[in-house]
């Protein structure tokens, strides 16, 4: 096979881009419509100049960059989220150049954004907080990466938590590269006194963000007011252990058996135990918050990097039909589930459909070749 061509950074930029529109465009015209529901009244209100309960009314920057537009509020609402799920796409294409991959890969990965749980539920929702903190902390991932200085870290990491506090979680992923030399992040590229004066100041602000800014009380049960009942409750809404597993993976589909096919077989231990550490921390906070696939979309980068890496492997390889296969179960997948999430919790044929793709795609990736690295070992090729 040729040897593939390496990607240029401004490249990279137009290729996220393009990609990230085209997929706006068609999940708004493919994807079942939304009200506002849920904690989207909480973001109307602030938008409003309303106080909220904690911990929504802390969420306070998205609300502020709608208010700056000059339409509608829900039109403004949706500019801000579609362009922000649009820049994440050139982030990670821009990331992508950053570990020095192939413009395939860029692509790979750009098409896995556009067509996973935050980019097809954020960019059909609309009124929520979290597309702008998501596009932080991709450039967060991006930017570390080429060891920018630490105050701008923390610019990012601050303006983060004034959209939503869980971009805290990219702490965790710094902090794992720093101690085993992994390459999610450039953790490994700071001192550790740059990361811990980081981690106390990110930490301060948050604390600082409860004191200074004006919430109503907590007016329902949450991770603030009430963690342990809220852990038993999440439990009761996701109908038991196994269920919740079941939505943990959810949030990824067949995605998530591709990265975890690269992670046993291709990645560095190092880089595998980090990245292990830092899925776990998601999975501890889905048990603090009703919204599984919304917690879970804190990993989407690393977890969708190494499924493209997982299919890139197969491209390389010359395995195109398994390649193929899989792209386009994972199409298929992200339509009938995230097209869908109104109905698809609610129908038998929409989950027994949703299982046999998924069974599928384990079954691809375990055949045949893939079982063989096994049965030999992994080999330890670092990112």
């Amino acid at each position: 096979m040729p040897k593939q061509r390496r990607l240029e950074n401004r490249e990279s930029v137009v290729v996220g881009s393009v990609l990230g529109i085209a997929f706006a465009l068609f999940w708004l015209l493919a994807a079942e419509p939304w009200e506002i529901p849920a904690d989207g009244g909480y973001y109307l209100a602030i938008y409003e100049g309303q106080l909220v309960a904690a911990p929504w009314g802390y969420r306070i920057l998205t609300p502020f960059l709608a208010r700056l537009l000059p339409w509608s509020v829900e039109i403004n609402f949706a500019v801000v989220t579609v362009v922000s799920l649009v820049a994440t796409s050139s982030v990670l294409a821009w990331y992508t150049a950053s570990l020095n991959k192939t413009f395939s890969q860029a692509v790979i990965l750009c098409v896995l954004w556009g067509a996973s749980f935050p980019f097809v539920y954020y960019g059909t929702t609309f009124v929520r907080a979290d597309a702008p903190m998501l596009l932080l902390l991709a450039l967060l991932f991006a930017l570390s990466r080429r060891f920018v200085h630490p105050i701008v870290l923390l610019t990012l990491l601050c303006l983060g938590i004034l959209a939503h506090e869980t971009i805290l979680i990219f702490l965790v992923a710094i902090w794992m590269d720093k101690l085993l030399s992994g390459t999610l992040t450039g953790g490994g590229r700071y001192g550790s006194w740059q990361l811990l004066a980081l981690t106390i100041a990110a930490i301060g602000f948050f604390l600082g963000t409860r004191y200074f800014i004006a919430v109503l009380p907590s007016d329902a049960i949450n991770y603030v007011s009430a963690p342990q009942e809220m852990f038993s409750n999440v439990l009761r809404a996701s109908g038991g252990w196994v269920k919740h597993i079941l939505r943990i993976y959810a949030a990824y589909g067949p995605a998530l058996l591709f990265c975890c096919w690269f992670v046993v077989f291709h990645l560095s231990r190092r880089d595998a135990f980090s990245f292990t550490v830092l899925s776990l921390s998601a999975v501890g906070l889905t048990f603090l918050a009703i919204d599984t696939l919304r917690v879970m979309a804190l990993v989407s980068f690393p977890i969708l990097l190494y499924a493209a890496a997982y299919l890139q492997v197969l491209r390389e390889r010359g395995e195109q039909s398994k390649f193929v296969a899989c792209v386009f179960l994972q199409g298929v997948y992200s339509w009938l589930v995230y097209g869908h999430l109104r109905t698809f919790e609610a129908s038998s044929t929409m989950n027994v459909l949703a299982a046999l793709l998924s069974l599928t795609a384990l079954a691809i990736c375990a055949w045949p070749l893939d079982i063989s690295l096994f049965r030999r070992g992994r080999p330890s090729a670092p990112q």
